[in-house]
């Protein structure tokens, strides 16, 4: 067992559950599938180093979204003596990105017009290990199917592309149960390569595509949300029950732990918080915590999330602070010893999960950990 007595507020992160979700997905997918993981946003608040500790040799593909992150990732390559994994940056870049880039092998993504005035500004002789983005209904970055502008651009630096894959991104396989919308994605993805005759890998598909749209898997596909043990929707949990005849287990990858700065006894009517907006109906007992939503914990939850604590839910009382949360412990302990709250995950047979604090709040999963502050120490457990 670790020792957090250093740590006033902490994440442990699991590595056996990170394994888990790996095999989870390397068994839905062909063997000839290449598994990306999606390791942006610090790893979806998960802590890209610990992460990236865990999975490394694991995986075929590592998905970033800025040329820093990938540049970390082959420095710490370097220094851990490991062989290098792919790595395909799925932002955006400068000029200035290029050549660094292309010197540590990694991967970019062709997405736009403006990389007609980054290929321009490049003079070595090694080319780009591209991928082109294909905008087939999402709205967002990437070429139209039927683009002049991407013609000309692949005609006009040929010289300074090494074409690895196209790829795309679906707009909303997580938010219903039906999927035309998607359908109509992968039939525009397709009508590209007939009339482009192009032997290049292909990848289309995140988590949820994955899960409940096995023709979208293509050449490689790309986990994200359920890399981390989390469902990317309720809507792609209850797909894929319908579906698919084998039942899987995504397994929670992250613990938020908390130590009280003080326990103690306030009188009845007493307010507890800025703006007085809980008041004591008898004397109770508090712990005041030393985290708020300066550490990502979301302001919302003010008077309507609790926290566990000996495996029993505490409510959380008045507002949530930017320093600072205060717990009712009265039903829990009589003394003012300092105790640890769990946030998100277990505590005996209780657990509050990312779906939780995402209901309490009004947001989504992918929110409620990529939130957290990178501040806030992460440890492998």
């Amino acid at each position: 067992m670790k020792n957090f007595n250093f740590h006033t507020s902490w994440l442990e992160i699991n590595e056996e559950n990170l394994k888990h979700n790996i095999n989870v997905f390397r068994n839905l997918i062909n063997q000839k599938t290449k598994l990306g993981v999606v390791l942006k946003s610090n790893a979806y608040g998960h802590g890209l180093f610990e992460v990236l500790a865990c999975i490394h040799d694991l995986v075929d593909i590592i998905h970033v979204i800025t040329p820093e992150d990938a540049l970390y990732i082959r420095n710490y390559e370097l220094k851990n003596n490991l062989s290098p994994v792919r790595i395909l940056v799925l932002g955006a870049i400068n000029k200035e990105h290029l050549s660094v880039c292309i010197q540590n092998k990694i991967e970019l993504v062709i997405y736009g017009n403006d990389w007609d005035e980054i290929l321009s500004n490049h003079k070595s002789k090694k080319k780009v290990l591209a991928h082109i983005h294909l905008d087939t209904g999402l709205g967002r970055e990437g070429f139209s199917i039927d683009s002049k502008e991407l013609k000309a651009l692949l005609k006009k630096h040929a010289a300074k592309i090494k074409l690895i894959g196209f790829m795309s991104h679906f707009a909303n396989t997580e938010d219903v149960t039906e999927q035309e919308y998607a359908k109509k994605q992968l039939a525009n993805f397709r009508q590209y390569f007939k009339k482009n005759q192009l032997s290049v890998e292909k990848h289309f598909c995140a988590s949820a595509a994955t899960l409940i749209l096995n023709e979208s898997h293509h050449d490689a596909v790309r986990i994200g949300i359920a890399l981390y043990g989390m469902w990317p929707s309720k809507e792609t949990k209850l797909s894929y029950s319908i579906i698919s005849k084998n039942k899987i287990e995504l397994r929670p990858a992250l613990e938020w732990k908390v130590k009280s700065q003080i326990v103690k006894d306030v009188n009845a009517g007493s307010y507890i918080g800025y703006g007085c907006t809980y008041k004591c109906e008898s004397k109770t007992k508090i712990a005041v915590f030393p985290v708020g939503y300066f550490d990502g914990f979301p302001r919302s939850l003010a008077n309507k999330a609790y926290v566990l604590i000996n495996g029993q839910r505490c409510p959380l009382i008045g507002r949530v602070m930017m320093n600072h949360i205060v717990v009712d412990i009265t039903k829990i302990q009589r003394s003012n010893e300092r105790v640890v709250a769990t946030m998100l995950g277990y505590d005996g047979a209780e657990e509050i999960k990312a779906e939780n604090i995402a209901a309490w709040s009004d947001t989504i999963n992918y929110e409620v950990t990529t939130r957290i502050g990178g501040h806030v120490p992460r440890i492998i457990v």
